[in-house]
């Protein structure tokens, strides 16, 4: 399998993005958006009657598109992080829908950098299609930095500057966990490997030797890991469906979201992952998976988000769509949620 990952692998150009001199830097978080073309299903009974219409391929644009480009006209980003589960690999063994979806997202003419999720690896096209898809992308940052097989596939780092200073790393990770897959070998455990984050910290250093400086940082997976609990269980705020941070018990200063979920499927992390992280720069941490939870949490330096879901396919919350906004100055960030109000 090493040497399937090795013949996918993108070229070793930079992936760089540069934002204009007198912007603070906006980078939108858009996730789970979970695109399900019904016609696809693999058997008759696997969707409700109404979801054969509702989730057709001709609903594609309001179900999903229409929020994104609602999402991208809110709040003009120069990157568009997408946190996983983009398609429902189970719903599109042709590739077809994540094609159309790649095509969307580069006449946005915007950056973008996807990063897989539990179900986007379920198509019988294969990782390696799946793969060469995104490498292809217009506009697309999507790439394989890393050569070991347990590791995942789409972990790479990204390089902001403004003009020619480095300002920003985004480092993504593949959280793998995909259970459906039809390639067995893709049933890895769900999680965050030693040799990501040294990945992460190798990249660390090679931007701090381009700055002269340690370089802040962002991270960017799908499934949580059980840091963002840590940081429920030490701010006391309570893991159950129905709290509201600053509504139903207090919020400490900066703090808010809702947890709407019955359970969490965490996914494992390094030793002292959080410490690690904050020594390469990192101050935030962004991943989705969790449909309705939207909670974003200060702990160890660093800012633990859930973003919003994005588009009506699979199980939603009305209201609770939407994306998230990261803006970025001189390393500080400051994380909102954006709401979509299209598409219901």
């Amino acid at each position: 399998m090493p040497l399937a990952l090795r013949l996918y692998k993108t070229n070793m150009k930079e992936n760089i993005v540069k934002i204009p001199a007198d912007e603070k830097l906006r980078i939108l978080q858009i996730t789970d958006m979970q695109i399900i073309d019904a016609s696809q299903c693999r058997r008759p009974d696997r969707l409700a009657p109404e979801r054969l219409v509702d989730w057709s391929p001709l609903c594609v644009e309001k179900n999903c598109y229409s929020h994104i480009k609602d999402l991208v006209t809110q709040t003009c980003p120069h990157l568009i992080l997408v946190t996983g589960d983009i398609v429902y690999g189970e719903f599109d063994d042709s590739g077809r829908i994540l094609r159309e979806f790649v095509d969307f997202m580069g006449d946005l003419n915007i950056p973008w950098a996807p990063v897989f999720g539990n179900h986007d690896k379920e198509s019988r096209i294969g990782i390696r299609e799946i793969c060469e898809i995104y490498q292809a992308a217009k506009n697309c940052l999507f790439r394989t930095e890393t050569q070991d097989f347990e590791d995942g596939e789409s972990n790479y780092a990204v390089k902001i500057y403004r003009e020619n200073k480095l300002i920003e790393m985004v480092y993504m990770l593949d959280t793998k966990g995909c259970t459906n897959a039809t390639d067995p070998a893709l049933k890895r455990p769900r999680g965050i490997t030693e040799g990501q984050m040294s990945f992460v910290e190798q990249k660390a250093d090679e931007a701090k030797a381009e700055a002269g400086k340690t370089v802040p940082a962002i991270v960017a997976y799908h499934i949580p890991t059980e840091e963002f609990f840590d940081a429920f269980a030490e701010k006391g705020y309570p893991v159950a469906e129905g709290i509201v941070i600053g509504v139903t018990v207090p919020a400490h200063k900066g703090d808010f979201g809702a947890f709407y979920e019955k359970g969490f499927k965490i996914a494992s992390s390094p030793e002292n992952f959080a410490e690690r992280l904050v020594g390469c720069g990192v101050n935030g941490v962004f991943v989705g998976h969790e449909h309705n939870t939207n909670t974003s949490v200060t702990w160890k330096n660093i800012r633990w988000t859930f973003g919003l879901k994005c588009g009506t396919y699979d199980y939603h919350t009305n209201g609770s769509l939407g994306g998230t906004l990261i803006e970025i100055e001189d390393g500080n960030l400051t994380v909102r949620h954006v709401p979509t109000l299209v598409g219901y």
